[in-house]
């Protein structure tokens, strides 16, 4: 019997396609989160601190939601989702919506994005070092990790992020 393609050792490559298609998040987080690594990645930024993955991230959810649905599990309003409406309507500030992403939004996406069929994937893509027992707002992740920037193929891993939201995945 020959082995299923999810259950034999994982390169970088694979990872990073296991994580985007198969991953725990939901897609819009997952896709916001892949696209801003990709960006630190390519700017081959070693350490991210917790504001500066925000800014990022709630860029990219923000523009999501001016062109897609939202996408969620979660039954109800999601008050993250509803922070980037308000951003994108000019209510708030890009100041106040990446502070309210760096303190809410990186509860689940951080710890759950190298989770696949129930387990973390062999080759993480960054090392979760947020302070604090609740993980939030504060620290920041490093070992971005050093392949991806350096590898000849990350321009791969950015068609597959772009090609996911171009499908209204994200």
């Amino acid at each position: 019997m020959s082995e299923r393609f999810y259950e034999v050792e994982l390169s970088l490559i694979y990872c990073w396609r296991g994580v985007i298609l198969f991953g725990l998040n939901t897609a819009s987080y997952k896709f916001a989160l892949g696209k801003s690594l990709m960006e630190f990645a390519s700017a081959e930024k070693e350490f991210i601190h917790m504001p500066e993955l925000a800014d990022r991230f709630s860029h990219h959810i923000a523009e999501h939601i001016k062109q897609s649905p939202k996408q969620s599990t979660h039954k109800g309003d999601v008050k993250f989702f509803d922070i980037c409406e308000k951003f994108n309507s000019g209510e708030i500030s890009k100041e106040a919506l990446v502070e309210f992403t760096t303190k809410n939004a990186f509860n689940d996406v951080i710890k759950r994005f190298h989770v696949i069929n129930g387990k973390e994937i062999p080759k993480p893509f960054y090392l979760d070092e947020r302070k604090g027992s609740d993980g939030v707002g504060s620290g920041y992740l490093s070992d971005i990790n050093g392949s991806l920037h350096r590898n000849q193929r990350r321009l791969y891993y950015q068609i597959e992020v772009d090609c996911e939201k171009n499908h209204n995945l994200m």
